[in-house]
């Protein structure tokens, strides 16, 4: 009874109504403003309907690896609220996309995108790792698939023979896959590089997989002794040096998490290349993926981390 009362009686979202097509041009050019869509690329004019209409069309001039379906995404996300409908086209083999606005089966505008070879867009590369302090369960390791990115995982592990069974699981839904020894935490390379069973969990590890990514939180750039630079050439493994990461715990709350994304973006900005490491939780994933979206309209882009061979 009380939720059938709510549903009848109780206000739901307020409607969103257009009161021109002015207001129309203003959300779509809003949304062309987040994507860092130069003025520049931007030409529109007036199509004759009749004596009493005229529809705006807008060419929109983009570059070869600008991703014309996530702008059309995110303008239907925008527009949808208003009732207003957002069909496409992609004409091939160009790749252009024209987009029509209607609203009670009335065509407001047209967008056409439009590939243009001139044109390059800015990027601002940075690296996103997801790590686990356990075997990752299917859930979550298809949260990071969905990114669509290439996110490595990181597993924490004891051996290499830990390893060499974790690899074997998953491959198969997920190649992108590094490695952790626990209990590898010191404070110099030189520390590191001297402790005997460490070294021989790296020989065991080159052994059942000569591919592997091993990840330490040591700075490997930083006064590298003569023997531990000597001991990687021999190990032909390919390390990674996460010493400067921000890492990412939902368990700090969503303030600071935002915190550190903003952190994260802006040092991307910057050119800095900065390398972000999230604690894998349902919660952190759904996080950064919402927040990704938004940073990607402005350039982000998530590379592989950098990877230190001798």
């Amino acid at each position: 009874m009380i939720a059938a009362y709510m549903l009848i009686y109780l206000p739901g979202d307020p409607a969103r109504y257009i009161g021109s097509t002015d207001q129309v041009d203003s959300l779509v050019t809003r949304e062309l403003g987040e994507f860092r869509i130069d003025g520049r690329q931007i030409r529109s004019w007036q199509v004759t309907i009749d004596s009493n209409y005229h529809r705006k069309v807008m060419q929109i001039d983009l570059p070869p690896d600008f991703s014309k379906t996530q702008l059309h995404a995110e303008l239907n996300r925008q527009l949808f609220p208003y009732d207003i409908e957002t069909p496409a086209r992609v004409h091939l083999p160009e790749g252009d996309m024209h987009i029509h606005l209607y609203y009670h089966g009335t065509i407001l505008s047209s967008l056409l995108l439009r590939t243009d070879p001139g044109l390059s867009r800015r990027r601002n590369p940075a690296s996103v790792l997801v790590e686990f302090q356990e075997r990752p369960s299917e859930e979550l390791l298809q949260d990071v698939i969905r990114f669509g990115e290439p996110i490595p995982v990181v597993l924490n592990i004891n051996s290499a023979l830990e390893a060499e069974e974790l690899k074997k699981t998953l491959q198969d839904e997920y190649s992108r896959i590094y490695f952790h020894f626990s209990d590898s935490e010191t404070d110099t390379p030189g520390q590191l590089f001297q402790n005997a069973a460490y070294k021989e969990e790296l020989h065991h590890l080159h052994k059942v997989d000569p591919e592997a990514r091993v990840v330490t939180f040591v700075d490997l750039t930083l006064n590298l002794p003569s023997s531990a630079k000597k001991w990687m050439v021999q190990s032909d493994l390919t390390f990674v040096d996460l010493s400067g990461a921000i890492v990412l715990d939902a368990n700090d709350g969503k303030l600071k998490f935002d915190q550190k994304l903003k952190r994260f973006a802006r040092q991307a900005a910057n050119d800095e290349r900065p390398v972000l490491l999230v604690k894998a939780s349902s919660r952190a994933l759904e996080w950064l993926h919402d927040s990704l979206l938004e940073f990607k309209k402005s350039g982000l882009t998530i590379i592989k981390p950098n990877e230190i061979t001798y």
